[in-house]
């Protein structure tokens, strides 16, 4: 498999001058492997790269790095076909969802599949993302484990939303210095939804993968209007070791200068 899978890589290398933007760089790479049958049932890791028992989070089977590369090419040029990260998402859910035997079914949008959109724009906040409402929290935190945390029994609401969204992606969470209340007026302008927490840890994990950062890794938070827990939101953060904190302040509606907010919104 080794030899094949050089071999596929070096046509890359060859096709990859014809794509000025790299919009379909990734699409053509998962079409390669398919038709030479190099995607099998059960996607294996890299072994040799996992030297200890430490709980990880990344997924490196032996053609998901390169898929992650095409990924980023086209992040990189500022253009990614819609039809390029409903294929990631495929990918990422097939592996996920293995680590609770759970089979997670992604459909593609056929009548977005063309469709180009900007992931480096702030103001859009529109990073697809595949949101999985039959997940519960204490799931999540098994597929992910190095949140280091138990969110069971936190009495954490979530949202009821399903299939695929358009989420706030920069690292650094927008709109510092909020209230709720600023918030939830700015959100209710924009035809969108405050996150919750199952949005806010899947986007975070997707973003890992694509651009190498947890959403709020560096000084900011995000208050997600999602969730709510004895009777406020949630305010949470990744840290860059990938574990998970929620945020605690004296007074959880004052607005603070490192505190912002993210939204979602349906894709359709």
């Amino acid at each position: 498999m080794a030899k094949e899978f050089k071999e596929v890589s070096e046509q890359l290398s060859r096709l990859e001058p014809r794509y000025t933007e790299g919009a379909g760089l990734m699409a053509d790479f998962a079409d390669l492997l398919r038709n030479r049958r190099l995607l099998p049932e059960s996607l294996e890791t890299l072994k040799e790269s996992k030297k200890s028992n430490e709980p990880t989070d990344e997924i490196i089977p032996t053609y998901f790095g390169q898929l992650t590369e095409m990924y980023q090419v086209a992040l990189a040029h500022k253009s990614l076909s819609m039809g390029s990260a409903m294929i990631f998402w495929e990918e990422a859910w097939t592996e996920w969802g293995k680590r609770i035997d759970t089979a997670v079914e992604v459909p593609r949008l056929e009548a977005f599949l063309e469709r180009d959109i900007n992931l480096n724009t702030r103001e859009a906040g529109n990073e697809p993302l595949f949101y999985v409402p039959e997940l519960t929290l204490a799931e999540l935190s098994k597929i992910f484990p190095t949140m280091a945390m138990n969110l069971d029994g936190l009495g954490i609401s979530l949202k009821n939303r399903s299939g695929w969204r358009f989420g706030e992606n920069n690292i650094d969470a927008p709109y510092l210095d909020s209230t709720p209340a600023n918030l939830q007026t700015r959100y209710r302008e924009q035809n969108r939804d405050g996150m919750d927490l199952r949005e806010y840890i899947i986007l975070s994990q997707f973003t890992k993968l694509t651009r190498g950062s947890y959403l709020d890794q560096h000084l900011t938070a995000s208050r997600l209007l999602g969730s709510m827990r004895d009777n406020f939101p949630v305010i949470a953060k990744f840290n860059p070791s990938g574990s998970l904190s929620l945020v605690e302040l004296n007074y959880r509606g004052d607005n603070v200068d490192y505190v912002g907010g993210r939204s979602s919104t349906y894709l359709v």
